[in-house]
């Protein structure tokens, strides 16, 4: 409690006077006068009653989770999957960017494909076929054992992320 007095005084929020005067009351364990003590309602069984305010939030909270469960069968489909969007977006992993189809291609055309890492990967919109442009820059070993850092280019089918074409 002083710690946060404290800090309302380096903030400027209240006077030397005020901090000292707060401390005094914390430190002798006074309450100030317009303090109200709240105790729950005990019925004459022992049970405790928190009264009308606890029904109400309870019952705030039924209306909530009713909310959250109607508004939810909207959103899925009628299989109670939710619709993929099919921007393409799904094609590509959230991780990295890469697409799984992709990598699998390049790397097969590599000498040492345990050498592949991916560095980047960059796509275009989905066009009028429902294509989407690739390009992947990634790096791996050439013949002489040697780091060279490439660019593939490619093409993604949309509907099902499965590759067209690849550019090497």
């Amino acid at each position: 409690m002083i710690a946060e007095l404290v800090t309302m005084r380096a903030r400027g929020e209240i006077s030397q006077d005020e901090l000292e005067a707060a401390r005094k009351i914390v430190e002798k364990g006074d309450r100030p006068a317009d303090t109200v003590e709240t105790k729950p309602n005990r019925k004459p069984d022992g049970q405790v009653s928190f009264g009308q305010g606890m029904k109400f939030g309870g019952a705030i909270f039924a209306f909530c989770i009713v909310v959250a469960i109607i508004s939810s069968s909207f959103e899925t489909g009628g299989d109670g999957k939710r619709a993929a969007s099919r921007d393409g977006s799904e094609c590509f992993s959230v991780w990295d960017g890469s697409s799984r189809e992709f990598v699998k291609s390049v790397k097969s055309q590599l000498r040492d494909p345990s050498s592949f890492e991916h560095v980047e990967t960059r796509f275009t919109e989905k066009n009028a076929r429902g294509e989407i442009g690739v390009r992947m820059t990634y790096r791996a070993k050439n013949g002489f054992g040697g780091i060279n850092t490439e660019t593939a280019y490619g093409t993604i089918s949309a509907n099902d992320c499965r590759l067209v074409s690849n550019k090497n």
